[in-house]
């Protein structure tokens, strides 16, 4: 069997991992960018230090990369001013002749996209240079701790790195890679702590499958047992599916973000591919929309697609607040009697499709009242309902359904709920029927 996990996941690294060639030629963009404002760098007592899986080495083959860059502003000078290195980092790019994209955060960073021949997002952030967590005075300045931790993992246990990037890969096929709120599922860097936790990928997924919902996993051994851990934790990063103790800051959820949804998906796919290895758990699954119309037919039921997108920039906040309408749509559509089969979600930029399979409400539906015996409260409900019934000793009301159809439904809705619409965020808003 061993035999057989091994050649997949060989196959795997083979197709995943970025070649030499590549990595020398994104190596040297990187490097050309150094260059260019190291000078003025120097002016403000400031280096260049590159982070993320890039850094780290733990970095997977994708069609563009975002590559971290991190500005380290010398801690005793601007520790007391530490809100000023963003302007300051923004000044030193204009300087150097780049047109950046500013980003709004915790602290602003910068966005430039670099011309090559391969498509690169540098996302340059201004932080301290911080020796420990504690001394932090925004939650990026810990980020370059994160890479320097990894890296002495890696260094430790060289084979590492391609273990990570397995985890990664298997993670992002299966639709739970990404600690952004529309996602909710595992960041870059928890994967990496726990294949480093675990010792490999193999024994990342027979782990998974034991975990609990609410366990906590503590590698640097901060505290003594889970309810220690849990008292010193911020409780509103405790609602996760799964508690991970940051390894350089222990009052830190390294899974924040993770659903209950991500947590069991992770866990079932793992279990799969533990019983039935192949290489198709690493292939991304794109939405086959015609074999979502072909299974609607076989199961005479309906399709549509709502195409909602918002009037944020920014790619994330953009999709957490499509997310964010898409449930309330959905809540709204059972209010009014369709029943939801079946949902899927496709995310473009700063939009998303939300598929679903559906059946029409029925004409009439059953309005619960109160027991019979409870005589005052049911002359009540019979004077606001006409046709009403009594069973199991409780009285009902027989009431028509408002919709029967999903076009009526849309066009009532968008103009009923216009202001909430606009109050969500929601730009554009349109339903495609497939018969």
């Amino acid at each position: 069997m061993n035999e057989k996990y091994n050649k997949i996941l060989n196959n795997i690294l083979e197709k995943r991992d970025i070649s030499a060639d590549e990595k020398e030629k994104i190596n040297e963009i990187i490097d050309k960018f150094r260059h260019s404002i190291e000078k003025n760098l120097k002016k403000y007592h400031a280096e260049f230090f590159v982070g993320g899986s890039f850094a780290k080495n733990t970095a997977i083959k994708k069609d563009k990369y975002d590559i971290d860059v991190f500005i380290l502003f010398d801690y005793i000078k601007y520790r007391e001013k530490s809100n000023e290195i963003s302007k300051i980092l923004g000044q030193i790019l204009k300087k150097s002749g780049y047109k950046t994209e500013i980003i709004h955060g915790s602290r602003d960073y910068f966005g430039i996209k670099l011309r090559s021949e391969f498509d690169i997002l540098l996302e340059v952030i201004p932080v301290l240079k911080i020796k420990n967590a504690k001394e932090a005075k925004n939650i990026t300045d810990i980020s370059p701790l994160h890479v320097k931790y990894i890296k002495n993992k890696i260094k430790i246990k060289n084979k590492l790195s391609e273990e990570i990037k397995l985890a990664k890969s298997f993670c992002f096929s299966s639709k739970c890679y990404g600690a952004e709120s529309y996602i909710g599922g595992f960041s870059g860097y928890s994967l990496e702590v726990l294949v480093s936790y675990y010792g490999s990928f193999l024994n990342l997924l027979k782990n998974v499958i034991k975990w609990k919902e609410k366990d906590v996993i503590d590698p640097e051994k901060y505290y003594k047992n889970k309810d220690e851990a849990l008292k010193n934790l911020n409780t509103a990063k405790m609602q996760s599916a799964l508690i991970l103790i940051d390894p350089v800051q222990k009052e830190r959820n390294v899974l924040a973000a993770l659903t209950k949804e991500k947590f069991d998906l992770f866990k079932k796919t793992a279990s799969e591919f533990l019983k039935h290895p192949s290489e198709k758990f690493f292939e991304k699954k794109e939405l086959n929309v015609s074999e979502l119309i072909k299974q609607t037919k076989k199961n005479k039921k309906n399709l549509a697609v709502f195409k909602i997108s918002t009037n944020k920039e920014k790619e994330d906040i953009a999709l957490a607040k499509a997310l964010k309408f898409s449930s309330f749509l959905l809540f709204k559509l059972e209010k009014n009697g369709f029943k939801i089969i079946k949902t899927e979600k496709e995310f473009e930029k700063s939009s998303m499709n939300l598929y679903i399979i559906y059946e029409n409400p029925v004409k009439e539906f059953l309005i619960s009242g109160p027991p019979c015996k409870i005589e005052k409260n049911c002359a009540d409900f019979r004077k606001k309902h006409k046709n009403t019934t009594i069973k199991n000793g409780r009285i009902y009301a027989k009431c028509k359904r408002e919709f029967l159809d999903l076009e009526k439904f849309f066009y009532i809705f968008k103009n009923k709920e216009k202001k909430t619409i606009k109050e969500m965020n929601v730009k554009g808003l349109n339903l495609i029927k497939f018969d």
